[in-house]
């Protein structure tokens, strides 16, 4: 049996780096999938309400026409956006980015 000793590294301190362009081989990174949701918006339903919905039944929600829509990756909040159709299909237009995202992905 072989003796198996850990060797102490030091940790990255991943809040200092602010530009990506001087790591190397950062592009090995850029095929790595990222989960885009878009809340459109939030509601309230009790277990009865739920057990009735049918097909045609309406969810109202608490987004109003024109209010910005959130926009996440891996389930942390990047942006706001704004629905827009492109022929038959629904899109979003980034109006915002939050400066800190980058942060919380990273870590």
């Amino acid at each position: 049996m072989s003796n198996v000793e850990a060797m102490p590294f030091e940790d990255l301190p991943m809040e200092e780096v602010k530009d990506f362009s001087g790591i190397k081989n950062i592009n090995l990174l850029y095929d790595i999938p990222v989960c885009i949701k878009v809340k459109l918006g939030t509601t309230m339903l009790t277990v009865e309400e739920i057990l009735k919905l049918d097909i045609d039944c309406i969810i109202p929600l608490n987004t109003n026409v024109g209010d910005p829509i959130e926009i996440y990756a891996n389930d942390v909040l990047i942006g706001y956006g704004e629905i827009v159709i492109i022929n038959e299909d629904i899109g979003v237009k980034v109006v915002q980015i939050k400066k800190d995202a980058i942060n919380k992905l990273t870590k």
